[in-house]
């Protein structure tokens, strides 16, 4: 991370909880573990990390269709 000039987040169970639902609420069915980069990305905005004009992905790889 040093390199890239990166950081880690934590997402509390509870943030990751309320994206969860509102997410799938608009008909994204993606796991806990996938909406965290949005919780995390919140976070960074509102902190300044991350400002209105910066270009970012986000990446959510799991979903509820696995095995279907």
């Amino acid at each position: 991370m040093t390199l890239s000039g990166g950081t880690a987040v934590v997402v509390s169970p509870e943030s990751a909880e309320e994206w969860f639902a509102r997410l799938c609420g608009r008909g994204h069915v993606w796991e806990r573990s996938s909406v965290t980069v949005f919780a995390a990305h919140e976070r960074l905005r509102a902190e300044g990390t991350i400002r209105a004009s910066d270009h970012t992905v986000l990446v959510a790889t799991s979903h509820f269709f696995k095995g279907l």
